[in-house]
């Protein structure tokens, strides 16, 4: 079908040859969307800075909220409408989380000075809404739909759901004659997430 009047492409085919044969291929471009608004942020943020040891040791704690609305991201679309993919608002995004900063100095000479600090983050997210007529984002697609990286509204964004093996009543898995496990194709599950529980540094 044809894209609506708001998703604008300047080129529909890109012209070459193959081996001498004229082509028409569609170009790996995106439309441009009129209606895109601006993506907004709206975070609140709580911290709380010790020091001791005349300045030597230090620990930081923040704690934050954030919602993003009007999320600009690509969609995919059919190549054969003229382009790839097109910029829309797709939905309604929030994160909170903690940080932590643990920081001193261990060696402080007149020839030497050793600091260190170690940072810890703590993240977490939520999909809040999504576009009207877009159930979930898919990320990821791998081995035709076997597992998808998936964002719905209500869970965190970047679940990983899959196919499982079916089990028997003793929960032993179930092997076919032909020596392969049998697997439930019919229910995709909910395996993971692809964020990190944590992330930190040292420096």
């Amino acid at each position: 079908g044809n894209p609506p009047d708001r998703y604008l492409s300047n080129v529909v085919y890109d012209a070459r040859t193959i081996q001498g044969v004229p082509i028409l291929t569609p170009p790996a471009s995106g439309y441009g969307n009129q209606d895109l608004k601006n993506e907004e942020k709206h975070e609140i943020e709580f911290g709380w800075d010790n020091r001791f040891l005349q300045r030597r040791l230090g620990l930081d704690i923040t704690y934050y909220n954030d919602k993003i609305v009007n999320q600009i991201m690509p969609l995919t679309t059919p190549a054969t409408v003229g382009a790839t993919s097109v910029f829309v608002n797709v939905g309604t995004m929030r994160n909170y989380g903690v940080e932590l900063s643990l920081y001193g100095t261990p060696v402080r000479t007149k020839a030497i000075s050793w600091d260190s600090r170690l940072n810890l983050s703590f993240n977490r997210n939520k999909v809040v809404s999504l576009m009207e007529g877009l159930d979930y984002l898919v990320q990821a697609n791998i081995d035709n739909g076997s597992l998808l990286v998936r964002s719905k509204p209500g869970e965190a964004a970047g679940n990983i759901y899959l196919y499982k093996r079916k089990t028997d009543a003793s929960g032993n898995y179930v092997v076919e004659d032909n020596g392969f496990y049998s697997v439930d194709y019919e229910n995709l599950q909910k395996a993971g997430n692809i964020q990190p529980k944590v992330t930190g540094g040292f420096i």
